[in-house]
C-alpha cells in the first residue's frame, strides 16, 4: 500500500542578484494534523536551522490539502505507453 506524505521538507533562501542566492535555513513541516476535505488548514511557525548556526529564523506557513482523481491507468495500456509494468504500484498489488 502506497502511503501519503507526513512531512514537508521546507528551504528558505535570501535572493541576491550576485553571488548566488544564500541558504537562510531548513525546516520540516508535519502533515500529521491535516485532514482531507477540512475546511481548516495547517498554520504553524516552523523554526528553519542551518548547520553551522542551529535555530536562527523562523518561516510562518499555511497548509491545505486537496485531492484530485487521477486516471488509473491498466498493466496493459502502461505497456503501450512504455511505461515499466514492474513498477511499485504492480509489486505492491502482488503482495
Amino acid at each position: 500500500m502506497i502511503h501519503p506524505p507526513t512531512t514537508i521538507g521546507l528551504a528558505s533562501y535570501e535572493k541576491r542578484s550576485y553571488m548566488g542566492d544564500l541558504l537562510i535555513g531548513n525546516g520540516d513541516l508535519q502533515l500529521n494534523d491535516l485532514v482531507p476535505g477540512d475546511s481548516g488548514a495547517i498554520e504553524d511557525w516552523i523554526p528553519l536551522t542551518s548547520e553551522k548556526e542551529g535555530v536562527t529564523w523562523f518561516v510562518r506557513v499555511r497548509v491545505t490539502l486537496r485531492f484530485e482523481i487521477m486516471k488509473i491507468v491498466a498493466k496493459e495500456e502502461r505497456e503501450s505507453l512504455g511505461i515499466p509494468s514492474k513498477s511499485h504500484v504492480d509489486k505492491e498489488a502482488e503482495e
